[in-house]
């Protein structure tokens, strides 16, 4: 069975955490604070809630987080979770519902990173587009500024040849 240990993303918000952070999380999860320092190995170590999506546990915990947490510590969470913040409402759903099914916090983690791979992807086209246009742009400065030396050095010719202004 996955832990959130065992989610890469999540394993390294976990370790990297401030204190705080873990210790509200580890409250959301396990519903108190203990005064050790294993706080991060239990939350890794967590392999998802037990209770089923419909059930009368689940509905508590949804009562328990929404009565003892604050939008800005759900924020958090959701941000060690990797999960995209919102109303309080639908944070609280959405942790409920990816810490009851790890498999599907893993796959919207992974959705996401392709997401952002593609994001990248097409930045990094605009980009490389952006640089032909800027080096073409630059091509033709300089063709222009070449012809108009020359239109300049034959008017010069020209003025010679002819002793008028041409």
């Amino acid at each position: 069975m996955a832990t959130l240990g065992d989610i890469d993303k999540i394993n390294k918000k976990i370790t990297s955490a401030p204190a705080k952070a873990i210790q509200t999380l580890h409250k959301l999860i396990f519903e108190d604070i203990p005064k050790d320092r294993k706080n991060r190995k239990r939350l890794k170590e967590f392999a998802g809630f037990t209770f089923e999506l419909d059930s009368k546990d689940f509905k508590l915990k949804k009562e328990f987080i929404n009565n003892s947490f604050t939008e800005a510590e759900l924020g958090t969470i959701c941000s060690i979770l990797c999960i995209n913040d919102g109303t309080k409402e639908v944070m609280i759903d959405d942790v409920c519902n990816y810490l009851s099914n790890l498999g599907n916090l893993l796959i919207k983690i992974e959705q996401d990173e392709e997401e952002e791979n593609d994001y990248d992807e097409n930045f990094d086209t605009k980009n490389k587009l952006n640089d032909k246009m800027d080096e073409t742009r630059d091509a033709l400065r300089k063709v222009s500024a070449d012809l108009q030396k020359k239109l300049k050095i034959e008017k010069k010719k020209n003025r010679r040849q002819f002793g008028r202004r041409v």
